[in-house]
């Protein structure tokens, strides 16, 4: 069993480790629908995923995962930047999930961008539940990556972060390799 493992396997271990069934989630990026599908699984039969992307070719790479997995009825594809979360989900929401960079398999000139990676952030910590989690995987080798990596480490330094537990996984013998930034929403009276 290896103690290292590529990106998408850790973020789906700390998913499985907190959204139950019934949850309401939110991935932030659906891309290919990697983690669309993972979320659909979990939450169950009476839980709801919110995937947004702006590419259409995204959203049809993820429905068609969630067809043939048959979980179609647990998620609302959504085309829209995911700086407009607040328009759409309501406050509850047990994880969500970023992958930002360029879709996989796409053009690398649409890439998330930083200031709506921020937005999108300061929406979803208002819309969290208590104990829930912001998953964030950082594919920074691209243009505006260096941009993005920057703004996500001033977000975090904000003094108000304070109130949040904050992780960051990253592998440090990897010239512009890909980490993943955990947030938890503390539940009150913890630390």
């Amino acid at each position: 069993m290896a103690i290292v493992k590529p990106i998408v396997e850790l973020v789906h271990e700390y998913l499985e480790r907190v959204v139950k069934p019934g949850d309401t989630v939110v991935d932030a990026t659906a891309g290919n629908g990697r983690d669309t599908l993972k979320l659909a699984s979990l939450v169950g039969e009476a839980g709801k995923v919110w995937a947004f992307d702006i590419q259409d070719s995204a959203l049809a790479a993820t429905e068609k995962r969630l067809k043939e997995a048959g979980l179609r009825d647990r998620v609302e594809l959504i085309a829209a930047n995911h700086r407009n979360i607040n328009k759409y989900v309501a406050p509850g929401i047990k994880a969500v999930v970023f992958n930002l960079g360029y879709l996989p398999g796409g053009s690398h000139s649409i890439a998330t961008d930083p200031d709506d990676t921020v937005a999108a952030l300061n929406q979803t910590l208002d819309l969290l539940a208590e104990g829930g989690i912001v998953l964030i995987a950082v594919y920074w080798g691209h243009p505006q990556g260096e941009a993005e990596k920057q703004r996500l480490a001033d977000f975090l330094r904000r003094p108000e972060m304070k109130e949040w537990l904050a992780l960051e996984i990253s592998v440090p013998n990897r010239e512009k390799a890909p980490f993943i930034l955990l947030l938890e929403k503390k539940k009150r009276g913890k630390v």
